[in-house]
């Protein structure tokens, strides 16, 4: 009788820390990686250089995706995790807008 008591003591101490363990790493899995400021910081350098007379006027929370400008193009950029540069699209720009 005293090994069963053993055995069911044992049984909930280890659900326990089984709980405990998927508990912390729900936990753990909700926080994000880089914040979004880590995010804007590491990948502002690469497009500054690729595009030094232009201003960023737009960030994606949480992506890799950028939006500068001048005053005759809007170009959005499209980073991977590397901080390189995988694809340009040059939105348009209307001059009627931007005129007055």
């Amino acid at each position: 009788m005293n090994n069963s008591v053993l055995l069911i003591v044992k049984y909930f101490i280890m659900k326990k820390v089984l709980f405990a363990f998927a508990f912390v790493g729900v936990l753990t899995s909700c926080q994000p990686v880089k914040t979004e400021l880590k995010h804007y910081e590491s990948n502002k350098v690469t497009v500054e250089k690729e595009y030094p007379n232009y201003h960023i006027t737009s960030f994606r929370q949480y992506s890799y995706v950028f939006q500068v400008s001048n005053p005759e193009r809007v170009i959005q950029v499209t980073l991977d995790s590397s901080a390189k540069i995988v694809k340009r699209d040059t939105l348009k720009v209307f001059s009627s807008l931007a005129g007055r």
